[in-house]
């Protein structure tokens, strides 16, 4: 299982195209930065593995947990109630 971001599909590329879908490959790292093109790089990685037959699982969640310093993050979002 690999923890991913949805920010993964962030590049002004993927929006020109139709909806994204859960199953969807990331194709796209322009306009990407940062966390996001580590996480698209990561994805690739863990992509090739599954193509060379180890069984991965990629999730993609929007949130996964709150500020970096002092941890305060939204008691409403549905990812992190299920996580609590």
């Amino acid at each position: 299982h690999f923890i991913s971001t949805a920010a993964v599909f962030a590049s002004p590329d993927h929006a020109a195209g139709p909806p994204i879908r859960e199953d969807e490959p990331v194709r796209f790292w322009s306009g990407l930065r940062g966390y996001e093109q580590s996480k698209w790089a990561a994805e690739r990685l863990v992509m090739a593995a599954r193509d060379r037959g180890a069984p991965v699982t990629i999730h993609r969640p929007a949130t996964v947990t709150g500020h970096t310093r002092t941890g305060a993050a939204n008691l409403r979002d549905l990812s992190l109630r299920m996580l609590l």
